[in-house]
């Protein structure tokens, strides 16, 4: 038996349909940027201090390793 790894359906669209409450029409389904197809900081700021960094933890012999960031896995853009 072959495993396929996939990602959930909601995070393969760039846009989404969501209901907006605070419409008081019949027509409250509204499209929306996919905040879990691609996040991006409100304003365009940078998230700086919360950005993509090297993780830090200790292992059973409470010495603590460090891994690295992969550049081809991650992006802060």
């Amino acid at each position: 038996m072959k495993l396929v790894y996939d990602i959930p359906v909601i995070a393969k669209n760039p846009k989404i349909k969501v209901i907006d409450y605070k419409k008081a029409d019949i027509d409250f389904i509204v499209e929306i940027d996919n905040p879990v197809y691609k996040f991006s900081m409100p304003g365009k700021v940078q998230m700086g201090p919360f950005g993509i960094n090297y993780v830090q933890d200790m292992n059973a012999d409470k010495r603590v390793f460090t891994v690295p960031v992969c550049p081809t896995l991650s992006s802060t853009s």
